[in-house]
């Protein structure tokens, strides 16, 4: 037994080396093998640790005495020691051994050591069981295993049938657990249906509005990967005219967005971004100068022509709709505009432009302005209506005029096409593919306009001396009748504006004057007399004028000689004058020199003719000068010339 003690006890000797520790204690290493040192303790913690080992190695401060403390402190001195070892061992106290603390120390890392070893030795017998388990032939190899094969072995423990209460229990803790499984996978795949049911009506109702978009007649094209499909692609949708001949440089696309901030109740998830934030109108006035007077500047009369909009209705789109027309319309007027300004830059004299504006005197009773202004917000309301009442004249004639200006760009635009060689466009535009129709000779916007203008102002002048003649005529109870016709349809072979209008007056059914007006300003004269061109409505007015007075004088003296007041056919009538030369007879037959002349003068305003009948030697004194104004009473204004004439003559007649 001793023998054995000692070999076991040989074989569990272990030689240890202990050496001081220089670098500093790792706290960790990381994936790199880089080691992280610990934290080096405070001064505080370092002063207990101190007094801590101070307690452990001196526990009884009683036995110290002011001899231990010396030795103890010559210890720490490295010269000294070496020669004072023994000295200070034979000092020492025997209750209190040096190194207490590193002999505990080393005989915990035994005890830990050997525990170790034990747990390697039971780890190396249970994987010797395994392999001997696995290898049986190892036992004839040369080096066979410590353990015989089958030497670790293991029985089946047959436990007993559950009873039907646990069966039950088991089998319903089953089923709710496979309820709660399905449950959640089907509240999963309802949350995905749900998302993709929401995705499906959401492209739907954008793909219906693209296509209510379309059937609209707006141009929608596509930009982007054709490999990706829809996904990859931008939608726009085009609202300018450079496809339909216009050459006007100006975006006139607008971007087709999903909508996907709107509510769930929204009524459209279609948006479009529109490079026309601001809608701008071109307004067009026609300026009566001699109207305006101390009125100031009609702003009512002029024109917009607002684009038709779509009204207020259950359409989600239409507000869409609106923006687009407005931005069409803000482009088209635009151009319009564009052009008017390169006209009137050629125009010498008659224009005044500004920044926004552009006046053009047409005559010298009206203006035409062009004001390239805010498009105003349009309320269709029926009151908004109502109040408007009914348009004035200048206020009509702007908008017939803006809307001749627009034909004539859109009729420039389809030119540019033709002159392209677009097929569509030629047939669209004639019927038989002709370059020399007159169709095809476009002349400038603006002039055309203007001659229009013009001659409308050159008529209104004709027709307003014409109305002032015969309306003073008209109150001495002589008879007119006045009659304006077209007599071509405004256009000549060479497709540009041409107007030949006739002027015809009659008096008394007996008398009548035919004048041919020639746009612009061109009049010729119908007479007995010959046939003859007037210069310009200065010589109109006097021409007729004298005319109607020699009517007048004419049928004076006519009837005068039919009562037997005026010697038959012995008269003269001098028109530049506007007098005649008669003998007037009395009642006794004796004949008198008369003057009859007739004068035009204003009275309060309004112009009036006097017929003065004048004895040219008034020898005899019963005989007094007479006359006959057309300002007579209301009472007399629907009595013929013939009576009043016989009136007049009755009551200055002389027996």
């Amino acid at each position: 037994m001793g023998d054995n003690d000692s070999v076991e006890s040989a074989a569990k000797r272990l030689k240890l080396s202990v050496e001081r520790l220089e670098d500093p204690v790792p706290l960790d290493i990381t994936e790199r093998g880089e080691h992280i040192p610990q934290p080096e303790n405070s001064l505080q913690e370092r002063l207990t640790q101190k007094i801590h080992r101070v307690w452990e190695e001196r526990r009884d401060f009683a036995q110290l005495d002011e001899e231990v403390l010396l030795n103890d402190k010559k210890e720490e001195n490295p010269s000294e020691k070496e020669e004072n070892v023994d000295s200070n061992e034979q000092k020492t106290d025997k209750n209190v051994a040096p190194g207490q603390n590193f002999w505990e120390m080393r005989n915990q890392l035994h005890s830990r050591l050997w525990h170790a070893q034990s747990e390697i030795a039971v780890a190396l017998d249970v994987v010797h069981v395994l392999l001997s388990a696995s290898r049986p032939a190892a036992s004839l190899t040369p080096n066979p295993l410590p353990l015989q094969p089958n030497t670790l072995s293991y029985t089946y423990i047959n436990k007993p049938r559950p009873t039907i209460k646990t069966q039950l229990e088991n089998a319903k803790l089953h089923m709710g657990a496979k309820q709660k499984q399905l449950k959640n996978a089907s509240s999963i795949l309802l949350r995905g249906a749900t998302t993709l049911e929401n995705v499906l009506k959401e492209e739907h109702k954008f793909w219906d509005e693209a296509l209510s978009l379309r059937q609209r007649n707006w141009i929608i094209q596509t930009k982007g990967n054709s490999k990706m499909g829809t996904a990859g692609k931008t939608f726009f949708v085009k609202y300018g005219f450079d496809d339909v001949g216009s050459h006007f440089q100006e975006p006139g696309v607008a971007e087709i967005i999903r909508d996907f901030s709107s509510s769930e109740n929204a009524n459209t998830r279609t948006k479009i971004a529109l490079p026309h934030k601001i809608k701008r109108d071109l307004k067009v006035r026609l300026v009566n100068k001699v109207a305006s007077d101390g009125e100031g500047d009609h702003q009512d009369d002029a024109s917009s022509i607002a684009p038709v909009v779509a009204p207020d209705t259950q359409d989600a789109l239409n507000d869409i709709y609106n923006e687009l027309t407005l931005a069409q319309s803000t482009i088209f007027d635009s151009e319009l505009y564009q052009e008017i300004s390169k006209e009137a830059r050629t125009l010498l004299t008659g224009v005044r432009m500004m920044e926004n504006e552009i006046s053009i005197s047409v005559s010298d009773s009206h203006s035409l302005i062009f004001n390239w202004s805010t498009l105003e917000k349009q309320d269709g309301s029926e009151d908004a209506k109502k109040s408007e009442g009914a348009p004035s004249r200048e206020r009509t004639l702007s908008q017939i005029l803006k809307l001749i200006m627009q034909l004539q760009l859109r009729k420039k635009h389809r030119n540019n096409l033709a002159s392209k060689g677009s097929t569509f466009s030629r047939r669209a535009l004639t019927p038989v593919d002709d370059k020399d129709s007159p169709l095809l000779h476009q002349g400038p916007i603006l002039t055309e306009v203007l001659k229009i203008l013009r001659y409308y102002c050159f008529c209104e002048e004709i027709r307003r001396i014409v109305d002032s003649s015969v309306k003073t005529i008209s109150k001495l109870g002589i008879t007119t009748k006045v009659h304006f016709s077209s007599l071509t349809d405004g256009a000549n072979q060479k497709g540009q504006f041409s107007f030949v209008d006739s002027l015809v007056l009659t008096v008394r059914d007996e008398h009548v004057f035919h004048f041919t007006l020639r746009a612009p300003t061109t009049i010729q004269a119908h007479l007995q007399r010959g046939n003859f061109s007037l210069g310009n409505l200065s010589e109109f007015e006097s021409l007729l004028n004298r005319e109607l007075a020699g009517v007048c004088l004419q049928t004076i003296c006519q009837m005068g000689s039919s009562f037997g007041f005026i010697e038959r056919n012995n008269w003269e009538i001098d028109l530049m004058e506007t007098k005649a030369s008669c003998n007037y007879i009395d009642g006794t037959g004796k004949l008198h020199p008369m003057v009859i002349s007739i004068l035009r003068k204003e009275t309060n305003g309004e112009e009036q003719l006097q017929c003065n009948f004048n004895f040219v030697s008034n020898t005899d004194l019963r005989l007094t000068n007479f006359h006959m104004n057309s300002n007579e009473s209301l009472s007399n204004a629907n009595i013929p010339f013939e009576t009043r004439l016989r009136t007049l003559f009755s009551k200055n007649s002389v027996l």
